[in-house]
């Protein structure tokens, strides 16, 4: 694949986000750092094909606008988003083709918002074949920056 963008982000868990922008594809991968195994292989995989990029921009912004910080102290330590929101909204599912789905949702753990992002087949079948990544409060404002990045390079392309 011919890579027009490439760009990571490391959490705090020892994991990696890569981002990989083709001329036809977004590929999100979530990886564990390499310094802990030597060779950083991809765990999970969201491949989003770029006529699917203006739904699944949306659906995520959308969702972020409820994002919750992280509690004190945690919060004071660490940088977070500073969105709250007393409801969460419902999961969205975007179907890709009649084989394909992605659903993004929020999810609350221990008093604090990740936005989940589930990929595979109808998402009814295999659960091996469904990939997850996690966004959380600590890395959800380095995700949005990087998410209107690519937004700025496929308006371009």
């Amino acid at each position: 694949m011919n890579a027009i963008y490439r760009t990571s982000l490391h959490t705090d868990r020892q994991e990696e986000l890569r981002f990989i922008l083709s001329r036809s594809n977004l590929i999100v991968e979530k990886c564990r750092s390499r310094e802990n195994l030597g060779v950083a292989a991809p765990s999970h995989r969201l491949t989003l094909a770029l006529s699917h990029w203006p739904r699944f921009y949306e659906a995520v912004c959308c969702l972020g606008a409820f994002m919750k910080p992280l509690p004190a102290p945690a919060y004071q330590s660490r940088s977070c988003c500073s969105y709250t929101c007393a409801q969460t909204p419902e999961p969205l599912v975007l179907e890709l083709d009649h084989q394909e789905q992605i659903h993004l949702s929020l999810q609350d753990r221990q008093g604090s918002t990740f936005l989940e992002i589930k990929s595979g087949p109808s998402l009814a079948g295999n659960a091996d074949e469904v990939h997850t990544i996690r966004i959380g409060p600590t890395v959800w404002s380095a995700f949005l920056t990087t998410l209107e990045t690519l937004a700025q390079i496929i308006v371009e392309l």
